[in-house]
């Protein structure tokens, strides 16, 4: 496991790794869990229909992540993947980049996701040398 950035809450330590395969089937089985609250912000879930569908887009993830057109990034508690943050729609020409996140709803309320905003911010402007990112939210999507 390749970890790009680590951070400790409370006792728990969090790594923002790149995703592997091994964590497709705990990633899947947290979709399913939480797919209707997931489906109602990310179409995306729509096309998750099994773990080969979640190991696809592993698979497309690390590929692009080698070419440096996405940073997607798996959130892990423990040795347990919780959820996905990413830098998408990159461009290195206007040095700007667009992010995406989305969590385990067990884990939600604690700052994870605020602190892995953190270091990916951090990522893309000190390593990446990006100067603008774009959050795009639905304002009816509010914290439950």
């Amino acid at each position: 496991m390749f970890v790009l950035s680590s951070f400790q809450i409370g006792q728990q330590m969090i790594k923002l790794v790149f995703p592997e395969e091994k964590q497709a089937e705990e990633l899947f089985e947290i979709i399913e869990t939480d797919r209707k609250a997931l489906s109602e912000w990310m179409p995306w879930t729509k096309n998750v229909k099994s773990k080969k569908d979640e190991i696809e887009f592993i698979n497309y993830a690390r590929e692009k992540n080698a070419k440096y057109q996405l940073l997607e990034l798996a959130i892990i508690a423990g040795n347990q993947p919780i959820g996905m943050i990413d830098l998408h729609s990159i461009d290195r020409d206007d040095r700007r980049a667009e992010v995406g996140y989305w969590m385990f709803s067990k884990y939600q309320g604690k700052g994870i996701m605020t602190e892995s905003l953190k270091h990916l911010l951090s990522i893309a402007f000190n390593e990446l040398d990006l100067n603008k990112i774009i959050v795009m939210a639905d304002s009816k999507n509010e914290k439950k």
